[in-house]
């Protein structure tokens, strides 16, 4: 099918994998299966691919800093119920400045499909603090290493950061080597 993501009529658990950069905005998509939660676009396109990979199957998505920082906790519990978070790598606001003339804070979120929803709420549903008192995603909190740079002191809001030298062969390790988060 080629339509708008919101007009598909792929039926759930049909794929095996989901490999996308989401759009991103703060405005919603017209889809009365997903009209409820009231999703910007980009947390509405990963719960979609959430819905249309069958368990055991994996969302890899490029999505805004927004998505697992923003106050709101709503998005990331529907995630939750739904799949693992294997890993995420959060990235420079500088990282798409040259090819696509923005400086968003970007993640790459690596998401397993599970086949029920988990006991306990995982840690990257809820923020924390840094040291300099910015709000951010407990996942990072967690796991500093997974930000391929330095967290800047202001503004906080942002969540802006600066590269360091990791690989790309550092975070592939990294996210493979354990259980999920």
């Amino acid at each position: 099918q080629i339509d708008g993501f919101e007009r598909t009529s792929f039926p759930n658990d049909f794929f095996d994998v989901v490999i996308g950069n989401v759009p991103f905005g703060n405005y919603q998509v017209p889809d009365r299966r997903y009209d409820r939660y009231k999703f910007p676009i980009h947390d509405y396109f990963i719960a979609k691919s959430l819905d249309q990979v069958r368990p055991g199957g994996l969302v890899a998505v490029v999505t805004s800093s927004g998505t697992l920082d923003k106050e709101n906790p709503a998005a990331r519990k529907y995630f939750s119920e739904r799949a693992d978070l294997l890993g995420a790598v959060r990235l420079s606001e500088q990282t798409f400045q040259k090819t696509a003339g923005t400086d968003a804070v970007t993640d790459i979120l690596f998401l397993q499909k599970r086949d029920r929803t988990p006991i306990e709420e995982p840690s990257w549903v809820q923020l924390d603090e840094t040291s300099d008192g910015c709000s951010i995603n407990q996942y990072y909190i967690e796991h500093p290493e997974m930000i391929l740079g330095d967290l800047s002191s202001s503004p906080c809001h942002s969540s802006y950061v600066f590269f360091k030298r990791r690989t790309v062969s550092f975070v592939y390790r990294h996210i493979y080597s354990g259980t999920p988060s």
